[in-house]
C-alpha cells in the first residue's frame, strides 16, 4: 500500500529512509524545541548581576582602601551632629581624597564606611585568602584581656580575608613584629566593626609585647 512506503530524509547527498513512526517522534522534538524557544523569548534568562570574580575584586578593593587609612588620622575631622535622640555623625577627610563616615546610633551601634576618591582608578591589590585559621568563633579571646596588645598597632602589616558568615567577612592583619588581629567587615553594607570612639574594633590573636 502507498501508505506503507517509507519517507526519505535528504541530508546533503545522502537519502536516509525513515519509517512513518519516526515522523511522529521528530514532530514531538520539533514541538518541544519550538516551545523552548518561545519560553526564552517571553522569559529571557536573567543575567547575573554580580559575578563571583567581581564580588571578590570589590572585596579586595574595600579591604585595601580601608587598610591604607586605618592608622591615618586624616587631614580634617568634623562632627556634623551629636545628639542624644539622633546619635552622632562624624566625617574625616584624607589627603588622597578619600572620606571616612562614622555614624553612631543612639543605642551605641557604630557604622563605619570608607568612601574612596572616585577620581582615582580602583586599587588593584589582591587580598589573599586567610587559610591558617578557623572561624573567628572558634578562637578564645584572651590576649586582649591581658593588656599586652598595642592598639593602634605601629608598623606595616599584611592583610588577608578569612571565614565568611553571610555578609560578614573576617579581615586578618599580621604585623611585621608577628602580632595579629582580626576585624569584621559587613560586605552587604560596606561597614566595618568599630568601637564607640570610632577606632577599629579588632580582636587580637597574637601578641609579642
Amino acid at each position: 500500500m502507498a501508505d506503507d512506503k517509507p519517507l526519505v530524509l535528504n541530508i546533503g547527498p545522502l537519502a536516509v529512509p525513515l519509517p512513518r513512526w519516526a515522523v511522529a517522534g521528530f514532530g514531538v522534538v520539533a514541538v518541544c524545541f519550538s516551545a523552548g524557544v518561545a519560553y526564552r523569548q517571553v522569559f529571557p534568562p536573567q543575567p547575573e548581576l554580580v559575578t563571583q570574580r567581581q564580588a571578590n575584586d570589590a572585596l579586595s578593593r574595600e579591604i585595601a582602601e580601608y587598610n591604607r587609612h586605618i592608622m591615618d588620622e586624616g587631614l580634617r575631622s568634623e562632627v556634623m551632629f551629636d545628639a542624644a535622640d539622633r546619635g552622632a555623625l562624624t566625617v574625616r577627610a584624607y589627603a588622597d581624597g578619600c572620606v571616612l563616615i562614622q555614624r553612631r546610633a543612639p543605642a551605641g551601634q557604630i557604622l563605619t564606611r570608607l568612601v574612596p576618591d572616585l577620581s582615582r582608578a580602583p586599587a588593584a591589590d589582591a587580598i589573599p585568602q586567610h587559610s591558617s585559621r578557623g572561624p573567628l568563633s572558634a578562637l578564645v579571646p584572651t590576649l586582649e584581656a591581658q593588656g599586652r596588645c598595642l592598639n593602634p598597632h605601629p608598623g606595616a602589616f599584611k592583610a588577608t580575608s578569612g571565614a565568611r558568615n553571610g555578609c560578614v567577612v573576617e579581615v586578618w592583619r599580621e604585623f611585621a613584629d608577628g602580632c595579629e588581629h582580626v576585624q569584621l567587615l559587613n560586605t552587604c553594607s560596606n561597614t566595618w566593626a568599630t568601637n564607640p570612639d570610632g577606632s577599629p574594633q579588632v580582636r587580637w590573636t597574637k601578641c609579642r609585647h
